[in-house]
């Protein structure tokens, strides 16, 4: 109810409202508690004293409550509510006293959630319908609405499916054998869907037809991805090699090369404007790792660039020819996604201001699809949780088997390393701030280690394993964060500096010397300490390309560092033993996605590396003759980074556990 009434413009959960009863106490500091009291099972109201002064003399006579005096004892049944002698406590004024003491509070709610993106706050009626309720064990992968607005295709593994909306019975559509539907788009008359997807077999990106009715799909091109059609179904767009935009006919004839994206990779689907004269076109920069938007034209191939983000797009959608939807994620301590609308100018290569949409807490939002008349958008609603897997490993160190979670909990579990050859440590928010947690590969509960009023976290095990190096600060964004050592069973911490680098920033080697990274003028600075007293010396320093991956990793026998090098599209791996220090590149092929993240193996013999991208995600293993082994290549796969154990015999990753399902958003024309 108190929705509906106080926000009827914008999408707001009820998450929305609890935050934001969280963020006034904050701003109310210790007093906080005194004016809003929370009703089991009802919500919040305001437990303050009201007063009603009708006049400068009646005032006068109305006694001043003090910041020391505490509030009276209310029931769940009444407000205290203070009035002067002379008004009767049942005046039909004193509803809308109480009314007025509440709307203060709701206004400063509204106010909070609402207000984003330029200041400006959504000017169209929204409405968030949920049109699936897979559980996490069967999460969705793509959505898309029909052109009409009335039906829903899907992909979940490797099957595709068409639901009416608002009906329960859905219709598998025939697919390629082993193939994920990963991008889904409806033809014009909503009969056919043009799929892009990924072929677990031969391990390539393929785009298909298929029939809404029935029938076999019908291949279109291999080794391409990212597929769109123009608003009349006449022509499509495509992407091959992460960088090229190819145009063909619908139907698949005429494929040609239309321009290719130097120095960059395409991230979304490309968009046709309405009158199928321009492509809307998002790229990421090599460079900083930011993502432009540019418009080609088609005639002539003209390229403008429209506007650049800083925030974490994860989709771009035109609706009606001209009007951007974005999707941006931004995420801190709490993932929030934000859904702005911005006015596309083609002719004169210009883009509006953007402005809300809508909002979803502790969400991420992609596969954005539209009806013809933009009134509904589907997206596919990504509350996935960070959790800790382990796997098996053989003799080699390059294959994986049996992977499980390790984590079986609801909060936000971080990888941080190993305090001997079977068990993790981690960071959980299980506790509301950040704990330190360490868990028995052979358990099914983690035991705290570190936990207090303060965020603890990137815990690394001393060369002895018998303390920790971590991270610490106050739940405050603006407080510095400390680099601390402690013994691992408890005792006095002993703070070494403060930082702003975040970067998984210290690594330590049995019985051998820790290693710390800072980020100083645009670089990459490694320092050498001891692990006792923090003293050390200068060992290297690299520059890398702003905003991009800054991950490292410290080699098992001390002697190499290994760095995520996006400007020479590989691993940079350091000697570290010789001055000066010699540098030599392992390339990651160019079939697959960037390096996110690198890990040496337990012989320091080779890198783990994590590369991604919207497309799909492979694991590798890159020995330093430059060998690589595909460990894990699947669409959409949760490993972000990973952690050998220090015997090799098993593989602890940071994964995430999927929770995703398609909703709508209805906008009013």
């Amino acid at each position: 109810e108190i929705i509906r009434h106080v926000w009827p413009t914008t999408v707001v959960e009820e998450s929305g409202l609890t935050r934001n009863v969280s963020l006034l106490r904050k701003c109310l500091g210790c007093v906080g508690g005194k004016y809003i009291e929370n009703v089991p099972r009802r919500g919040y109201r305001f437990a303050g004293r009201l007063v009603e002064a009708l006049d400068n003399e009646a005032a006068k006579d109305v006694p001043i409550e003090r910041e020391d005096s505490p509030p009276e004892p209310t029931s769940a049944g009444s407000l205290p509510v203070l009035f002067h002698d002379s008004i009767e406590p049942h005046s039909s004024r004193w509803p809308h006293l109480c009314f007025a003491g509440i709307a203060v509070l709701l206004v400063s709610l509204a106010l909070l959630n609402m207000i984003r993106v330029d200041g400006r706050r959504a000017d169209m009626s929204l409405r968030a319908v949920q049109l699936t309720t897979n559980a996490p064990e069967l999460s969705i992968i793509s959505g898309a609405i029909s052109p009409d607005g009335r039906y829903l295709a899907f992909g979940e593994n490797t099957n595709l499916f068409v639901r009416q909306i608002g009906h329960v019975d859905t219709h598998r559509l025939q697919t390629p054998p082993h193939t994920t539907a990963n991008f889904i788009d409806w033809f014009d008359d909503s009969s056919y869907l043009l799929v892009s997807g990924f072929d677990a077999d031969s391990q390539r990106n393929v785009v298909w037809i298929a029939c809404v009715l029935g029938g076999p799909p019908k291949i279109q091109f291999k080794d391409a991805t990212l597929a769109k059609l123009s608003r009349t179904s006449r022509q499509m767009a495509f992407v091959r090699e992460r960088n090229q935009l190819w145009l063909a006919n619908a139907d698949g004839t005429s494929p040609r090369l239309f321009a290719t994206a130097e120095n960059a990779r395409v991230r979304f689907r490309p968009q046709f404007s309405d009158d199928d004269q321009y492509l809307l076109v998002a790229v990421e920069r090599d460079v900083d790792a930011r993502t432009q938007v540019l418009a080609y034209r088609l005639s002539d191939g003209a390229r403008a660039v429209l506007f650049e983000c800083d925030d974490d797009v994860r989709d771009m959608l035109l609706i009606k020819g001209d009007e951007l939807i974005v999707a941006t994620t931004l995420s801190v301590y709490e993932v929030e996604s934000l859904f702005t609308k911005r006015h596309i100018d083609f002719v004169h290569s210009a883009a509006g201001a953007p402005r809300l949409l809508a909002e979803w807490k502790d969400a991420k939002a992609y596969s954005l699809q539209a009806s013809k008349d933009g009134t509904r958008i589907t997206a596919v609603k990504d509350q996935s949780q960070a959790d800790v897997y382990i796997a098996d490993l053989d003799d080699s160190g390059v294959r994986v088997s049996n992977v499980v979670r390790l984590t079986l909990d609801e909060s936000t579990d971080r990888l941080s390393g190993w305090s001997d050859a079977r068990t993790v440590l981690f960071h959980s928010s299980r506790s509301g701030n950040y704990g330190i947690y360490r868990q028995s590969i052979d358990d099914v509960r983690a035991e705290p280690v570190l936990v207090n009023e303060r965020d603890n976290f990137r815990a690394v095990a001393t060369p002895d394993l018998r303390g920790l190096w971590y991270f610490t600060s106050p739940p405050d964004l603006d407080s510095p964060i400390q680099l601390v050592r402690r013994p691992m069973n408890g005792g006095e911490p002993f703070v070494f500096n403060t930082t702003k680098s975040l970067a998984r920033g210290v690594r330590c080697v049995a019985s051998g010397p820790c290693v710390r990274m800072e980020s100083a003028s645009g670089q990459r600075v490694f320092y050498s300490f001891d692990p006792t007293d923090g003293a050390g010396v200068e060992i290297a320093r690299t520059s890398p390309a702003a905003n991009s991956s800054r991950d490292w990793d410290l080699s098992p026998d001390g002697t190499q560092l290994a760095v995520v090098d996006p400007a020479a599209k590989g691993i940079a791996v350091l000697d570290i033993q010789n001055v000066p220090v010699r540098r030599h590149v392992l390339p990651i092929p160019d079939a697959y996605p960037a390096a996110y993240t690198v890990s040496w193996d337990a012989r320091s013999a080779g890198v783990y590396v994590v590369c991604i991208d919207e497309v799909e995600a492979v694991l590798l293993h890159v020995g330093l003759n430059g060998d690589s082994n595909v460990m894990l290549h699947r669409p959409n796969d949760p490993v972000r980074w990973v952690i050998p154990a220090p015997d090799g015999k098993h593989l602890a990753m940071q994964s995430w556990t999927a929770r995703t399902n398609v909703w709508m958003l209805e906008l009013a024309n």
